[in-house]
């Protein structure tokens, strides 16, 4: 398998690979090193990939082409650039899912929007044009994009640097209950719903439906779920 990246040097960005078992920059020092050991070389770069997981080590040993979960620190640049996509067309919105629960990886990311419908078009053009590869969409997710690993040294274009991420339109009534339903647990959402069934109510993402009635109640806060509940309102970090 071939692995390409970019590296921000001390003179510009280089490009380091690795191919059929040979590692190479784009760098001077490494064309010089080359020179002088031919039996494949490392230069600064190529071992600052090696730490940051972008190449492998060991270069007859494939990388994990499919992370089940990618640590904290390796999204954030790619949710600030996901944040500035959308900011401009919404007029609210959330991060949610064990991103939001502050958990030190996430397997994928879960984004809530308060959005017209005219807006809709505008803001997928933007993240199409931020990097996101359009996946497709339906129902009430707006649309399923599959992002690159951002960082502020480099865009790693690796098909294993890849996060999916799903944007879901929340009507604004509802901010409360959807904050609850998107961000989980799946534990904690099953045992809100559990409660809201003893009080003759169905919960979802879009409120309290009264069973007999068919009347839903909305809420904008999570604090106000929690009380409708009876129950004590639960930090997000511990869900």
């Amino acid at each position: 398998m071939k692995y390409n990246c970019s590296i921000v040097g001390n003179t510009g960005v280089y490009s380091v690979s690795l191919d059929k078992g040979k590692y190479s920059c784009t760098c001077p020092h490494w064309q010089f090193r080359l020179s002088r050991q031919p039996d494949n070389p490392k230069c600064r770069h190529i071992n600052e990939a090696i730490v940051k997981n972008l190449l492998p080590s060991d270069p007859t040993i494939s990388l994990d082409v499919s992370p089940k979960r990618y640590p904290r620190v390796v999204v954030i640049h790619t949710i600030e650039v996901i944040r500035k996509a959308i900011t401009p067309h919404v007029k609210d919105y959330e991060i949610c899912g064990s991103w939001r629960r502050g958990k030190s990886d996430v397997k994928d990311l879960d984004v809530i929007v308060c959005i017209e419908s005219e807006q809709i078009n505008a803001m997928i053009t933007n993240l199409v044009k931020a990097g996101g590869t359009l996946v497709k969409g339906s129902g009430e997710v707006i649309k399923r994009f599959q992002f690159p690993i951002f960082n502020k040294d480099s865009c790693i274009n690796n098909n294993w640097n890849m996060i999916q991420c799903e944007i879901s339109s929340v009507p604004y009534e509802s901010w409360g209950t959807a904050l609850c339903h998107y961000t989980g647990s799946m534990m904690e959402n099953i045992r809100l719903r559990s409660i809201a069934t003893n009080m003759g109510y169905s919960l979802s993402q879009y409120g309290f439906t009264n069973n007999l009635t068919k009347e839903i109640i909305h809420f904008r806060t999570e604090y106000e779920v929690y009380n409708f509940l009876n129950i004590p309102y639960v930090p997000i970090i511990n869900r």
